[in-house]
């Protein structure tokens, strides 16, 4: 992704969770999954709970 060479965590994060929500809207489940999961590992290595929270809770509904 774009944001890659920075070190900016949350603004990865952010990006890939836009990311996942566009390609789930196009009906690509496993690539949203799989980038949500990305964006998840950015807010976790930042430790921003919040955001964690909320893209684990959106990553348990995709996967459920």
């Amino acid at each position: 992704a774009i944001t890659e060479p920075t070190d900016a965590l949350n603004w990865q994060g952010d990006a890939l969770s836009d990311v996942a929500a566009v390609v789930h809207a196009a009906g690509w489940h496993d690539e949203a999954v799989a980038t949500l999961a990305q964006a998840l590992d950015r807010y976790e290595r930042k430790r921003n709970l919040a955001q964690a929270r909320q893209v684990s809770a959106r990553l348990a509904e995709l996967r459920a």
